[in-house]
């Protein structure tokens, strides 16, 4: 027993010497896969997460700062301020878990079905005592009026430039953006 032991051990090694470079290559693969991905480098936890989504707000303010910047490098159209109008702040829709309960009461003659309905926040745990829920949609605020103040307002290229602008990026209509000259 031990005779054939010591064969099947002396045709492996010898199937090894053949194949060494197989062998090499079929090592650093399993080392590769045993090897923690990314370049963690200790300062913070790097976890992803199936509820890891990108922060989106929306901020009128900011909508507004960015459209002057843009507005004002136009040529032609010199020092811009620009209010917008908003329908709603916009929202985040959450996934709900809904349960209807049903009881029934009462005799064979007069029978009472009674419902109730009850919707809880799906919620997902992340780990290390983390929860994190799940959106399913943002609803971002619709626009529904813009003015445009410049200087260069006088000429009718300026202001068509300044309103075809305004347009692409709030998705109005010309009709609901008013372009005038500033004093």
């Amino acid at each position: 027993m031990r005779r054939d032991f010591q064969e099947v051990l002396a045709k492996f090694s010898e199937g090894i010497k053949k194949n060494k470079y197989v062998v090499i290559i079929l090592l650093a693969g399993v080392l590769f896969l045993l090897l923690p991905a990314g370049g963690d480098n200790g300062d913070k936890e790097s976890v992803t997460s199936a509820v890891d989504e990108p922060i989106i707000e929306f901020s009128i303010e900011d909508t507004q700062a960015q459209l002057e910047n843009i507005l004002s490098q136009i040529e032609g159209a010199g020092e811009v301020s620009v209010m917008l109008s908003v329908r709603n702040g916009g929202e985040r829709v959450l996934a709900t878990d809904s349960e209807v309960a049903r009881t029934m009461s009462g005799g064979e003659e007069t029978e009472e079905v009674n419902r109730e309905e009850s919707q809880a926040t799906v919620v997902i745990s992340e780990g290390s005592g983390k929860d994190g829920v799940v959106t399913l949609k943002y609803i971002y605020p619709e626009f529904t009026g813009a003015v445009v103040v410049a200087q260069g307002a006088g000429n009718a290229t300026v202001r068509l430039d300044l309103t075809e602008a305004v347009a692409a990026v709030t998705g109005l209509e010309a009709a609901k953006i008013k372009v005038v000259k500033m004093k």
